[in-house]
């Protein structure tokens, strides 16, 4: 089972595989990350989507009081229901 965290306020120019290596370094069982774009000019929407495959791990960065910065943005974490 996965489960999926939404990570907001991230910089116009982050790739997928920084997001994913920035929350790995912090939680082990990070499988991936999915980034969006507008589709019609395929610039960064600045938000996305974490999976992680432990629960402690996501349930630890949902209830955690910590700030998360990366490249000078304080990250917006939430729960996502799927």
């Amino acid at each position: 089972m996965k489960y999926t965290i939404y990570v907001g306020n991230l910089p116009k120019a982050t790739t997928t595989e920084e997001v994913t290596d920035y929350f790995k370094k912090l939680f082990p069982s990070v499988t991936g990350t999915k980034l969006l774009n507008d589709p019609m000019n395929k610039k960064s929407k600045c938000y996305g989507f974490v999976d992680f495959i432990k629960y402690n791990e996501y349930q630890m960065i949902l209830s955690s009081n910590r700030q998360y910065t990366y490249k000078g943005n304080q990250l917006i974490i939430k729960y996502v229901l799927i």
